[in-house]
This record gives C-alpha cells, sequence and structure tokens, in this order.
C-alpha cells in the first residue's frame, strides 16, 4: 500500500545517503536521518550528553524538566505544566540549556529561584538539597534585623533543633530567637 501525501528526496545529515520522507514529517522536524541509529548517532555527538546508551545527568535534567511540564503523563505533571509553569522557548532545545546553565555539579539539581515562574535563565540555577529546602512554597518566612530566614536557617544560626526554634518563633519576642541553646 502507498501512502497518500507529498514526499521528498532528502539526504541523512549523518550517512549522507539518500531517502524518501513524507513531507508531513519534515514540517514538523521529523523524517530528516534515514534511520534511528543514525538520528542517535547524530544527535548524541552534537553536545555529548546523550547516546542511545546513556544520558548525562545535565540532560537528564532538562529532560525531566520538559516531561514535568509538557508530559500529562509525568507523574508530577500537575505540580508543574498542570499549574501553569512552562519552560521558555529557547530551553526547548538542550543545546540552549546547556550554553545557558552549564553542566550540572555534583550534589545539585536544577532549582527555580521563584517557584510562581516557568524555567527561565533568569529564573533558574542549580542548587543543593538545603538551597532547594529553603525554597519552597510551605516555608515560612521570618524577618530578622532586616534579613528574611526559615526556621530552618534560624535554628542552624541559634545551635539549636528546629523544633526549638519553631516553638521561640510562637512563644519569644524575636529579639530573642538566636540566643544560643540554654543548658
Amino acid at each position: 500500500m502507498v501512502a497518500k501525501g507529498i514526499w521528498h528526496q532528502v539526504t541523512c545529515p549523518e550517512c549522507d545517503d539518500g531517502f524518501e520522507a513524507p513531507e508531513y514529517r519534515l514540517k514538523v522536524g521529523q523524517g530528516k536521518f534515514c534511520s534511528r541509529s543514525c538520528s542517535i548517532a547524530f544527535n548524541g555527538r552534537k553536545h555529548g550528553h546523550s547516546t542511545h546508551r546513556s544520558q548525562s545527568r545535565t540532560y537528564t535534567s532538562w529532560a525531566n524538566m520538559k516531561a514535568r511540564c509538557a508530559n500529562p503523563k509525568s507523574p508530577k505533571y500537575y505540580m508543574y505544566g498542570g499549574n501553569g509553569i512552562s519552560v521558555c522557548d529557547s530551553w526547548q532545545t538542550f543545546e540552549n540549556f546547556l550554553a545557558d546553565m552549564g553542566e550540572r555539579p555534583d550534589g545539585c539539581s536544577l532549582d527555580r529561584i521563584d517557584g510562581s515562574m516557568g524555567y527561565s535563565p533568569e529564573n533558574c540555577r542549580w542548587a543543593d538539597a538545603k538551597a532547594q529546602s529553603s525554597n519552597t512554597i510551605q516555608n515560612v518566612w521570618h524577618e530578622v534585623n532586616g534579613e528574611h530566614f526559615t526556621v530552618a536557617q534560624l535554628s542552624r544560626r541559634a545551635g539549636v533543633n528546629t523544633r526549638t526554634m519553631s516553638w521561640r518563633t510562637k512563644n519569644w519576642p524575636k529579639e530573642r530567637w538566636l540566643e544560643p541553646k540554654h543548658h
């Protein structure tokens, strides 16, 4: 059976073989390669972060970010794409993401600085777990001497556990919150 539609002669950018591809696939950016293996070889070599066998941690962070925002089947879509969080146009390609963010440092993951905004160069950073836990919507911020702190940050400053600091913020005057632990 012959498929309907217009077909074009295309040259594979990986192996230089000629083949025919349907116009509708070319219009959506597909059908450029003669085979899946040529596509993987070409695209994996483009930035060196993804091959048919493995992906770098940086590439995985990018792919997971896109899935959270655009794939309704992603387990966390309801928290991201389902809540209007999107990925900027520039970061639809991994090369642009990598140019803006650089390699993912050890012990860090992708963090949005303002959790109500989408993923973009201006709103993202690589952050460790401690920085990310201070940057969630559940945190309550307290002002002390013109600076803003979470209960966890205040407890580290005073050398007390977080339950003690939480109690202090509810029961003590602000001036006493950072007092060292009483023995």
